[in-house]
C-alpha cells in the first residue's frame, strides 16, 4: 500500500481467511455467491487468529486491544450468598440498544450486567444470578459494537432484524462511569489535580503578566525622573545617579525574591500533589465502519478513520474526505448507513511538570 495509489483489493487475505475459518465462506443457495457476514464477528475472529498465531510475539492483540474487567456474581435468590468475585479479559465492548437508550455510554452499562440461572450451593436448587462488569484495566485501543442485529421471535419461528434507533457516539468518549472504584477514583483524583494544576499555571502567567507591567510602569516613572535630574547641577546629578542605581539594585532583588517565592510555592504544591496517574479516562474517536440497508443479512460496509485532523471515508476502492460534521450524521434514525462499529484510542495524561 506504501508503494502506490491505486486501490488495492485483498483477495488472496480475504481466499486465506475463508480457508481458516469455513463458516465465513458458506454461499447463497440462489445465486451461489458468497453470503455477506457480520463485520463484528470477522473483528472477533481475526483477533483471536492474531493471538493464536502469536503476532508480535504473542502480546500485539493484549497489548493494543485488551482490558480487563472485575466481575461480581450475586444470588438474586439468596441475599445472604457470599457475592463470588472475579476477573475476565475484554477485546470489544458491546453497546446494547432497546428504547431507552441514545448515547453510547448508556447502551455500554446495559452490557455490563447480565443475569443466568445455575445451581446455588446455599440453596441446593437452581437460583437467578446477577453478574455485573467493571472495567479494571483500560487498553490502548477500545473496540466497540453497537449491536444493532437482533433476533425477533415470529409466527414462523424468528427473524434477524436490524435496529435503525439513533445512537451518539461522542468524539470523545468518557469512560469513569464504567469502571470500578479503584480505577474510578484514580481518574477523578486525576482530574482534579489537573485542574488544580491548570489553575496554578493561569495564575502564574497572569502574575507574571501583572508584575511586568508594574515593573514597565516604574521604569517609565524613573525615567522621567532622570531627565528631570539632568537640568540639575553635576554634583547633584551625580549624587542622585548613585541613588538611583542603589534603588534600581534593589527593586531587581526584590522582584527576583517574588518569582522565586512564586515558583516555590507552585513547586511545594506540586510535590504534595505528586502521584504517578496511568488513565485520563477518556478516549477519542479514530474510526467507524456503518452499515448501510435495512437487512441484516444483506446490505453495505462503508469505513470511516480519522488521518491527523482530517476524517476520510474508505467505500470500497473510494477514498474521499469528509467533515466532522458528516460523521455526527451517521448516528443512525433513519435508512442512510448508520454506525455499527466504533474505534476509540486512549487520550493520555497530562504531564504535569
Amino acid at each position: 500500500m506504501s508503494k502506490t495509489e491505486e486501490a488495492i483489493t485483498p483477495a488472496r487475505f480475504v481466499q486465506l481467511f475463508r480457508q481458516h475459518r469455513p463458516r465465513f465462506a458458506s454461499r447463497d443457495q440462489r445465486s451461489g455467491g458468497y453470503e455477506q457476514q457480520d463485520a463484528d464477528e470477522f473483528l472477533v475472529e481475526l483477533l483471536n487468529i492474531m493471538k493464536q498465531d502469536k503476532l508480535g510475539d504473542g502480546a500485539m492483540v493484549d497489548n493494543l486491544f485488551s482490558g480487563e474487567f472485575e466481575t461480581t456474581e450475586t444470588c438474586k435468590d439468596n441475599k445472604d450468598e457470599e457475592p463470588t468475585k472475579g476477573v475476565e479479559m475484554f477485546n470489544k465492548l458491546t453497546c446494547f440498544l432497546d428504547r431507552t437508550v441514545s448515547h453510547l455510554v448508556s447502551g455500554l452499562k446495559k452490557g455490563l450486567v447480565t443475569e443466568r440461572e445455575k445451581n446455588s450451593a446455599s440453596l441446593g436448587v437452581n437460583a437467578v444470578y446477577e453478574k455485573t462488569l467493571e472495567i479494571s484495566s483500560l487498553p490502548e485501543y477500545l473496540n466497540i459494537q453497537i449491536s444493532r442485529f437482533q433476533w425477533k421471535e415470529t409466527s414462523e419461528g424468528g427473524v434477524n432484524c436490524k435496529i435503525l434507533r439513533k445512537v451518539v457516539y461522542p468524539f470523545t468518549l468518557d469512560v469513569t462511569n464504567l469502571c470500578n472504584k479503584k480505577l474510578r477514583d484514580s481518574i477523578n483524583k486525576y482530574r482534579k489535580v489537573k485542574l488544580d494544576w491548570e489553575d496554578e499555571q493561569r495564575e502564574k502567567k497572569q502574575s507574571s503578566g501583572i508584575a511586568n507591567l508594574d515593573k514597565l510602569k516604574e521604569e517609565d516613572k524613573k525615567k522621567k525622573e532622570r531627565k528631570t535630574k539632568f537640568d540639575k547641577k553635576e554634583e547633584i546629578k551625580k549624587e542622585n545617579d548613585d541613588k538611583m542605581d542603589v534603588e534600581e539594585e534593589k527593586d531587581k532583588k526584590e522582584a527576583d525574591t517574588t518569582k522565586m517565592d512564586i515558583v516555590e510555592t507552585v513547586d511545594e504544591k506540586l510535590k504534595e500533589k505528586k502521584e504517578v496517574f496511568t488513565e485520563s479516562g477518556e478516549y477519542e474517536l479514530i474510526a467507524v465502519v456503518t452499515h448501510k440497508g435495512r437487512s441484516a443479512s444483506s446490505g453495505h460496509y462503508i469505513g470511516y478513520a480519522k488521518d491527523g485532523d482530517r476524517w476520510v471515508k474508505f467505500d470500497d476502492d473510494n477514498a474521499i474526505g469528509v467533515t466532522k460534521e458528516e460523521i455526527q450524521t451517521l448516528y443512525g434514525g433513519g435508512d442512510f448507513q448508520m454506525g455499527y462499529l466504533c474505534f476509540y484510542k486512549k487520550i493520555p495524561v497530562v504531564k504535569m511538570e
